[in-house]
């Protein structure tokens, strides 16, 4: 069985044209009608904050902005969790050599961390520098892992996993299954010296009762079936973009699911992005009765810019003068 050629194309050139793409997002939770006017008042209101709705400590509002351009990117995150003394700030960008990581709250200091691209002491394989579930949810594989970011290429999930051993299923109509390696277990399994992963985590200040439920977490994982099941769903309205992403173990238990609507042209390309994408994570027990969804999120497309930017925007500069900066890209001696 072959993934028909109209698809694959199609696939491959949505990927293609993602790059340059600036996107600003909302995301907050389900059931919250995000306001029109200010791009500010997008952020969740102190009286969901409390509490309110199926969700309680989950509900902070967030405001993000992510630059992808040619293997770098700049990412900007804005959280508040109803007080405006309670905002914080996060940028990560990375211009192909160093990564900048820059954290500023509403009171204290702010913080900077540079480090190099290339040093796997600094970037672990594993470490994600930016949230890529939005561009996810839109069927596309994102390297957002130490030095991936700037020698790997965003690829259609699709294709990402049929050239990485995953097994397709079936092709019925614009509906693709896909059976793949269960990325939890593969990445748990990469942990075989559990003493040295005890003294990495150590080293951020973890109690001994979180490094034992975060070693629990791992030595579970690594029992995780092996494979995962992967149902897309398409739409040739839209240049084959995803409408529906479903992923779930070989039994049908439902692990995930991320679902599109209200999609974009980008001007000038054929790549559509949707306005709005739902996520939602379950609990993993076989029952569907029994199956709720523990989280959800929404994701909300503000605006979109596809010019290119300037290179010096992936050069973070903290602004404040009392910013404690941590240069870990000079030489150690």
């Amino acid at each position: 069985m072959t993934l028909p050629d109209a698809i694959r194309e199609a696939l491959e050139r949505n990927a293609a044209q993602l790059s340059p793409i600036t996107l600003t997002l909302a995301e907050y939770p389900p059931g919250y009608s995000a306001p029109e006017g200010r791009i500010d008042d997008w952020l969740v209101p102190e009286a969901v904050q409390a509490g309110e709705g199926p969700f309680p400590g989950m509900h902070q509002g967030q405001l993000l902005r992510i630059t992808w351009q040619d293997g770098k990117f700049r990412t900007w995150r804005r959280t508040r969790s109803g007080r405006p003394e309670s905002e914080s700030v996060y940028e990560s960008s990375s211009d192909g050599q160093v990564h900048y990581l820059l954290s500023r709250w509403a009171e204290g200091p702010s913080a900077m961390l540079k480090t190099r691209m290339d040093d796997p002491k600094e970037n672990h394989p594993d470490a994600v520098l930016f949230d890529p579930t939005y561009l996810e949810a839109c069927g596309l594989t994102m390297p957002t892992c130490g030095e991936s970011v700037r020698s790997v290429p965003a690829r259609s999930t699709i294709l990402h996993q049929l050239d990485h051993g995953g097994e397709l299923l079936a092709v019925d109509g614009n509906r693709v299954r896909i059976r793949a390696d269960n990325p939890e277990r593969v990445a748990a399994e990469r942990v075989t010296d559990f003493r040295a992963l005890e003294d990495e985590l150590r080293r951020f200040a973890m109690s001994d009762e979180q490094i034992q439920n975060e070693l629990a977490e791992v030595r579970r994982k690594q029992q995780l079936p092996k494979k995962w099941v992967w149902t897309f769903e398409l739409d040739p309205e839209v240049h084959f973009a995803q409408r529906k992403i479903e992923a779930s173990f070989e039994d049908g238990t439902l692990i995930r699911r991320m679902s599109c609507e209200d999609f974009q042209n980008i001007p000038g390309r054929d790549l559509h992005l949707p306005r709005k994408v739902a996520a939602e994570w379950f609990k993993r027990v076989p029952a569907p009765d029994e199956n709720p969804a523990t989280l959800s999120r929404v994701w909300e497309l503000v605006e979109v810019e596809s010019r290119a930017v300037d290179e010096s925007r992936f050069v973070i500069e903290p602004e404040a003068p009392d910013t404690w900066v941590t240069d870990r890209t000079k030489p150690r001696g």
